[in-house]
């Protein structure tokens, strides 16, 4: 049971809100309220329910925190939906969607013997169509602001940086429940999130921190290696306004020749970290963030990315197929770790029952209250569905699994399309990283169910980034320019005419 302070934290958020965009300009105070939010406040055991409308706990009221401050300060034309038709569709069909799922659910499930003993399912009631509506609007709000927020190669690194410097001061937490157990948020807010077993893992303790899961705290960790190895390959000595926002200016003693320095001495901190942190899927894309981030160049890197988004998308008609090799993959996760191959093992045979559960309603799915589920007659749980995909497929079928998961993909997608621009000199070099975060994160969501305000916040900046060039492209204002030019950060030529451009290198024309 959460104790006053984790109550006194959750609704004073506002007004921590509201001094962070008193002193920082409006993206950066958007990303320090999201992100410090997400870090640090009471797990979703703290929360507050209103009649008809979701409960509100930390991830909530960091959003609305964040917008209405946005709003307050700047007004209503700082928040913006996307132009792309679209990413329309993909926000309108995530948001509204679950109107249709409620209204083709309007019948009880029975289970088991209707002249015997049965448990009974609730039918979905028009009632609960606002709660809703309401609840898939404020997952939304960390990609609206981020969007709108977040649109220049100046603001994509100062998000890596912001959350850089948070994970600084979060792994000292977690390096201390490593070594100790996972007791802050008992410590703090007076409860333990999770199941206590699940946090013990080889002999140690799995970090949790504020998380909801040791999982997330571990995905984490993969987001702040990756941020932090993107800033130290792209390094650049741009001056920056807040100490807070520059860990090089924190730690300059260490990095006096070479600045940029810094974040490679971060990096190897956050991959300690992560290996101590015990958890396997993270440790392994851990793995991949730095094969990737370190050996390939970042228009090859946006090929790899959409490659493995593109797979991601025809998963689960591999599945229902069953043409994935599981019984070779679970060969593989043995000789790596017997206990992790049971566990896959069997979230692989849950997944094979609920996703024939879900082809009994593959559009619009099953709605909640556990409707998506097989159970035994007198209610107790027969499927433990871990996997995102396969919870959201069985909860809002296929609009709602394809709407969730192109709000992760949709940018990588773009940044492929726009891969041929890294000679421009708005063209953000992190953006390569950005989508291979979104990329992990989804394959992520087959196992485990990651999606975070995190993940939508990247989301959003990678795709406010990517129409922002689109838009400067239409205009003929972005600058052509060589690579030693691009070094040395060449001022954009804002007025540049439109019509005929001859590439500086190669001569040929292009009608802009």
């Amino acid at each position: 049971m959460p104790n006053l302070f984790a109550y006194i934290v959750l609704y004073s958020w506002p007004l921590v809100a509201y001094l962070v965009f008193r002193t920082h300009p409006a993206s950066r105070a958007m990303m320090w309220t999201l992100v410090l939010g997400y870090l640090f406040m009471p797990p979703a055991a703290a929360a507050f329910n209103l009649p008809v409308l979701p409960s509100i706990s930390k991830i909530e009221m960091a959003s609305l925190s964040a917008i209405v401050m946005t709003i307050g300060f700047h007004g209503f034309k700082s928040i913006a939906l996307p132009k792309s038709m679209f990413m329309r569709s993909v926000v309108a069909i995530y948001v509204f969607g679950p109107i249709l799922t409620i209204l083709t659910n309007g019948e009880p499930v029975i289970t088991g013997d209707i002249n015997s003993s049965h448990f009974i399912q609730p039918a979905l009631s028009v009632l609960q169509i606002p709660s809703s509506i309401l609840e898939r609007a404020f997952d939304l709000i960390p990609f609206i602001l981020g969007y709108s927020l977040l649109k220049s190669r100046e603001d994509l690194r100062s998000l890596l940086i912001i959350i850089v410097m948070a994970s600084s001061l979060h792994t000292v937490l977690a390096l201390f429940e490593v070594r100790f157990s996972p007791v802050f948020n008992i410590w703090i807010y007076g409860f333990f999130q999770h199941d206590w077993g699940q946090m013990l893992r080889a002999g140690g303790y799995r970090p949790i921190v504020f998380q909801y899961h040791a999982l997330w705290l571990g995905f984490f960790l993969v987001t702040s290696l990756a941020a932090s190895l993107s800033l130290y390959r792209n390094w650049d000595d741009e001056k920056e306004s807040s100490i807070l926002s520059a860990p090089h200016r924190v730690f300059f003693l260490l990095s006096r020749n070479n600045p940029g320095n810094i974040y490679m001495y971060l990096a190897m901190y956050f991959a300690v970290t992560l290996i101590l942190a015990k958890s396997l899927g993270p440790i392994m894309f851990g793995i991949a963030v730095l094969a990737l981030l370190m050996l390939q160049k970042p228009r090859t890197l946006l090929l790899t990315t959409a490659v493995i988004a593109g797979a991601i998308f025809t998963y689960p008609f591999i599945k229902a197929t069953q043409i994935l090799p599981e019984a070779q993959i679970l060969q593989l996760f043995h000789a790596i770790n017997p206990e992790r191959a049971l566990s896959l093992a069997y979230r692989l045979f849950n997944e094979a029952l609920l996703l024939e559960r879900m082809l009994e309603k593959p559009l619009f799915g099953w709605g909640g209250f556990a409707r998506n589920l097989l159970l035994t007659p007198f209610g107790g749980i027969r499927t433990i569905p871990d996997g995102g995909w396969i919870i959201e497929l069985g909860s809002n079928g296929v609009f709602g699994w394809f709407s969730q998961t192109s709000l992760m993909l949709a940018p990588v997608f773009g940044a492929f399309k726009w891969r041929k621009l890294d000679a421009y000199v708005e063209y953000s070099p992190h953006l390569g990283t950005i989508s291979l975060l979104l990329t992990l994160n989804a394959l992520d969501m087959i196992p485990n169910d990651t999606m975070t305000m995190i993940t939508l916040l990247l989301s959003g900046a990678a795709w406010g980034h990517l129409e922002y060039l689109t838009k400067r492209a239409r205009l003929g204002q972005l600058t052509e320019l060589k690579p030693s030019q691009l070094r040395t950060r060449a001022p954009i030529l804002a007025n540049h005419p439109i019509g005929e451009k001859s590439h500086p290198v190669s001569g040929k024309k292009t009608i802009i």
